[in-house]
């Protein structure tokens, strides 16, 4: 594989020492994670969800798996014990932006390898505590690699979204051979619904490739415009007017870990029967063959599924999608800011068009949060020298 100076320098320090790498889409993170797995015999990939361990497993040749599933989580506890630590001799871990701090150190308690943490310091930090991602990268600049080459330079997603990295607002509509991108002015909720029907009835929207990303969820199905009520609107159009929770062809998500099940948080997929409590195929575990394998959810499970036509931001992050349709509007004006943005233009892969109100989109990649964390804190507090080296 040709290798860039940066990439190169990431892969020559990640295969003898702790590293974290990282870089924007495009800038070749897949290629590294590739390079480093062909040179360290034994490596173990790892990502935060199962969508994402199945995406890696996809494009590296290689097997992956959830932290959790590696750590033997039962829904309580990990189950693998600190006294018997995984065998790798090196652990890399995909989307390391996602790993919230307690995860990190239950994963380093239980491992006796050395890490490489790859991501996208630009991407939103874990949804939980801490952001360990983040934080090293600002206490450690001696053990980072950051790639510095986009290998995606004009496509049309990555020239938007590295507009926006950089806090400029892109321009309204961009093209390129393989992707398009577009800001589509809609001021008000009742707007933005009307425009959804409109792309629905064109036949713009599939929901096997496609995903709308909502940055809230609103009180019901009635708040207008946010993840609820998009998720019904589209229910309604491909299944029409059924008055059930769930129906058969149904895009759904779980949205808790069940371990021993391996079902993970952020697990989606499509119902394909309905026998008292819904039986999915997960995308994870789709193959092109004719019979795919299914799973039959409990009712404790079922409990924990929700449509999937609409996503949070947060619960799109491992993905990938044809085309991302973004609502950004003034109601959930409080909830943007530039890493939420961020996050979700770049889950697409061929087109990307944000729906809203231009000036509220052009207020929220200005607005950058910073979150507080104890490894910050206690940095300051031994002036640099908490990790040292």
């Amino acid at each position: 594989m040709n290798l860039d100076p940066s990439q190169i320098a990431a892969v020559d320090r990640a295969c003898v020492a702790n590293t974290i790498i990282t870089g924007g889409a495009g800038y070749g993170k897949t290629t590294i994670i590739r390079n480093i797995l062909n040179r360290t015999p034994g490596a173990q990939l790892l990502a935060p969800t199962g969508k994402a361990a199945r995406r890696m497993s996809d494009l590296t040749g290689y097997p992956a798996s959830t932290i959790h599933s590696a750590l033997q989580w039962n829904g309580a506890q990990f189950m693998r014990s600190p006294k018997k630590p995984l065998e790798a001799p090196t652990i890399i871990i995909d989307e390391a932006s996602m790993v919230e701090s307690w995860l990190l150190f239950h994963l380093l308690q239980r491992t006796i390898a050395h890490i490489i943490l790859v991501g996208d310091d630009a991407q939103l930090p874990p949804v939980g505590p801490g952001q360990p991602f983040h934080d090293l990268i600002q206490i450690r600049p001696d053990i980072v690699a950051r790639l510095d080459k986009c290998h995606r330079a004009h496509a049309a997603i990555h020239i938007a979204s590295a507009a926006i990295r950089a806090g400029t607002l892109p321009p309204p509509e961009l093209r390129s051979d393989s992707e398009f991108w577009k800001i589509a002015e809609a001021g008000t909720p009742a707007h933005a619904m009307r425009t959804i029907g409109r792309w629905l009835g064109a036949g713009k929207f599939d929901p096997a490739q496609d995903v709308f990303l909502a940055p809230s969820y609103g009180a019901d199905a009635e708040d207008v415009a946010k993840i609820h009520s998009i998720n019904q609107m589209v229910k309604k159009y491909f299944l029409g007017d059924t008055g059930n929770d769930f129906d058969v062809n149904d895009r759904v998500m779980i949205c808790k870990n069940f371990g021993p099940e391996d079902l993970w948080n952020g697990d989606t997929g499509q119902i394909v029967a309905i026998n008292k409590y819904p039986e999915i195929i997960l995308d994870r575990e789709r193959t092109e063959v004719q019979h795919c394998p299914t799973r039959k959810l409990s009712a404790a499970q079922t409990r924990e599924l929700t449509l999937a036509y609409c996503l949070s931001v947060h619960k799109s992050q491992g993905s990938q999608y044809r085309r991302v349709f973004f609502v950004c509007l003034p109601h959930s004006r409080y909830m943007l800011d530039r890493k939420l943005v961020y996050t979700a233009i770049t889950r697409a892969q061929s087109a990307c068009i944000v729906l809203g109100h231009t000036p509220t989109f052009a207020a929220a990649i200005k607005r950058v949060k910073e979150r507080p964390t104890c490894l910050r804190e206690l940095d300051g507090r031994f002036q640099g020298d908490l990790l040292p080296g």
